[in-house]
């Protein structure tokens, strides 16, 4: 019998570049296909995270049902603090909205080091 190794290197090498990148993030931007938010989520992802603020992009709008996307969008803000649905394919203007999601979702943080006299730096995602 052949044993078939599905978890090719190159995903293992990936994870573990992740792991030691998320360490220097304030917080994870994951996109997910709107079609099929929980299938396209990467499982491991949540683990690597470490409780970091998370903003859930729900991508291919334009091939989702609206109504479910708007569910999706609901859910994943109330779970993991933020989400927004974006077709990216069309447009212009999704890299200011995900910039003004990140600095939301952070804003409170920014705020304590404002409070505390520290100059808040560029979010790191």
């Amino acid at each position: 019998m052949v044993k078939v190794q599905w978890y090719p290197g190159h995903m293992e090498k990936a994870r573990r570049q992740m792991e030691e990148r998320i360490k220097a993030v304030d917080m994870v931007i994951e996109l997910r296909d709107a079609r099929m938010p929980e299938a396209s989520a990467n499982p491991l992802l949540k683990s690597m995270t470490q409780n970091r603020p998370r903003l859930i992009v729900l991508t291919k709008t334009d091939m989702s049902d609206p109504v479910r996307t708007k569910e999706w969008e609901k859910k994943y803000s109330e779970e993991y603090g933020a989400c927004i649905s974006l077709n990216l394919a069309r447009d212009n203007s999704c890299g200011k909205k995900v910039i003004r999601a990140c600095l939301q979702l952070m804003k409170e943080k920014r705020e304590k080091q404002a409070a505390r006299g520290i100059r808040p730096r560029a979010v790191k995602a």
